[in-house]
């Protein structure tokens, strides 16, 4: 599991006219992208923004309201802003006085930073069940060894939630 992240300064994405990429990938789901539209797609925008999520936890941070790091916001009309947005990009602009990114989404929809907490809580839970099997002669398929797995399922969850990734009430099951 993967992330790409991507930006692109063409007008096309910009202004919703033909060869607009966003609503490409848009239409075929791409769950697992980051687009961004940049006015300075040549100074990699993209990598400022990954910059600023991967090396944080999974769950303790969310793709929007996000300030990048000597990249300068893009001034977009409305309409622009709303073009991008609908075709699940986003953008780099000043709110408030203040350049964050928005909407933080992939173009299937889903924020991003969601993606990656539940790709990184069920490669936990793998690894975990996994090292247990390896390292056991054998767990069996009994209420007890059910219980070994069943804990360290529930050890995974509980780590999610100190990482903010899920909510502490309602517990999850």
């Amino acid at each position: 599991r993967k992330k790409f992240y991507y930006s692109s300064q063409s007008t096309a994405i910009r202004d919703n006219t033909a060869g607009n990429l966003f609503a490409r990938l848009k239409a075929a789901n791409f769950v697992r992208s980051m687009v961004l539209w940049s006015g300075q797609a040549s100074i990699f925008a993209e990598g400022s923004w990954a910059g600023d999520e991967l090396p944080r936890d999974p769950g303790s941070y969310t793709n929007k309201f996000k300030t990048l790091v000597g990249i300068a916001p893009d001034n977009l009309t409305g309409t622009q802003e709303a073009n991008i947005k609908g075709n699940n990009g986003n953008t780099y602009t000043i709110v408030g006085g203040v350049g964050i990114t928005a909407e933080g989404v992939t173009p299937q929809g889903e924020f991003g930073d969601t993606i990656r907490f539940i790709d990184w809580l069920q490669a936990q839970i793998e690894e975990e069940v996994y090292s247990a099997l390896v390292s056991s002669p054998k767990i069996p398929f009994t209420d007890p060894g059910v219980a070994v797995i069943e804990s360290i399922i529930r050890a995974q969850l509980l780590r999610g939630i100190r990482v903010g990734g899920l909510a502490a009430d309602p517990a999850p099951t």
